[in-house]
């Protein structure tokens, strides 16, 4: 059985425990058993069935890759880097939250719409493009969309401009709806998504 050890002072450990109630089921299904210490500082292991240690963590948003389990696992930076995306503050939710796990090429088109339907995930990703490569965009750019409410699918089915999934997560799979059972995503909703 894999062990995942969690050390955080106690308001971290309430917080993360609240978080990793919404990925019961997974934990289940992953027969992971989580303990968790009182330290001074956040710090995550993760264990592999022979008890051997396999990563040690010291953000609390990687936390979440540990679920992810086998050999397939790789970090937030590695991700935005896959993703052509810059780390800074405006991608901090970026495979790190509950949802924002597809990385999205995004046409013209659904930049646009994004924009005028109340999620403006169309200039970040432009702004993100030219702080990256520094020129702006002549064609698709990247930003991570919530795979909760499948916004990049609904985007690529609505315009033919490109737009279209990179993959999700850290797994190989490109279907949304893949990626919200394998990664234990609740669905939700967002702005202009019908």
């Amino acid at each position: 059985m894999p062990i995942i050890e969690i050390y955080g002072t106690k308001e971290q450990l309430k917080m993360l425990k609240k978080l990793l109630k919404k990925y019961r089921d997974l934990i289940i299904s992953k027969n992971i058993k989580i303990k968790y210490i009182i330290h001074n500082e956040f710090i995550g292991k993760l264990y592999e069935d022979n008890k051997k240690l396999k990563k040690t963590i010291h953000n609390p948003s990687e936390l979440f890759y540990f679920f992810n389990i086998p050999d397939s696992m790789q970090t937030r930076e590695q991700l935005l880097e896959k993703c052509g995306l810059p780390n800074y503050n405006k991608t901090s939710h970026c495979f790190s939250d509950s949802t924002h796990h597809t990385c999205c090429m995004l046409g013209p088109e659904a930049r646009k719409y994004a924009d005028n339907s109340g999620n403006p995930i169309g200039i970040a990703s432009e702004d993100a493009f030219y702080l990256r490569y520094g020129k702006k965009t002549d064609g698709l750019s990247p930003w991570c969309t919530c795979t909760g409410s499948k916004v990049c699918s609904y985007y690529s089915n609505k315009f033919k401009d490109g737009t279209h999934i990179k993959f999700i997560g850290d797994l190989s799979t490109k279907n949304e709806e893949d990626g919200i059972a394998k990664l234990g995503i609740r669905k939700h909703k967002s702005p202009g998504i019908l």
